[in-house]
């Protein structure tokens, strides 16, 4: 499944967890791994689960099956012309504000995907500065908070004019 990934084009599949036997000198009846797939695209979706169900429809073990079993929970949040609209209204705020607004993918599967999906403009991202998401290493930059806001509040102010 790791090959499926394709980092370039926004296709990341991680086999984060995998489970099965009873004992380490026991052959075992089940197992199950469980995967998280991220998606730049919605075309891209239909395309790795493919791929997924051709690696699925055959075992290197006879007399055992594989059972795939998911959906996508969350469209990706695509660089739409919408989306791509909003940024540029808030770089030129930045740049207003003398704050370098650049764009960046995560790959992220934030609850903006929904709105964004709908055909809402949408951002994600345009809190305090920070890094090592998801780690024990993660961090938060307290300073950036009140430049943030102030960012924040005069992109809202921008989009009501």
């Amino acid at each position: 499944m790791h090959e499926l990934n394709d980092h370039e084009n926004g296709i990341s599949v991680n086999v984060g967890l995998i489970e099965g036997g009873s004992s380490v000198n026991t052959v075992s009846d089940h197992a199950s791994a469980q995967m998280e797939i991220r998606i730049a695209e919605t075309d891209q979706g239909y395309r790795v689960e493919e791929k997924m169900e051709k690696i699925c429809s055959r075992t290197d073990v006879p007399g055992t099956e594989i059972t795939l079993e998911g959906e996508i929970n969350r469209p990706p949040m695509e660089k739409n012309k919408r989306n791509r609209q909003l940024l540029r209204k808030i770089m030129l705020v930045g740049e207003e504000m003398g704050i370098a607004i650049t764009d960046t993918s995560t790959g992220g599967g934030s609850d903006a995907s929904f709105t964004s999906a709908a055909g809402i403009a949408t951002i994600d991202g345009m809190g305090p500065v920070g890094g090592n998401a998801h780690s024990d290493k993660e961090y938060l930059e307290i300073s950036s908070l009140p430049e943030r806001t102030l960012l924040l509040a005069k992109v809202i102010e921008n989009l009501s004019e």
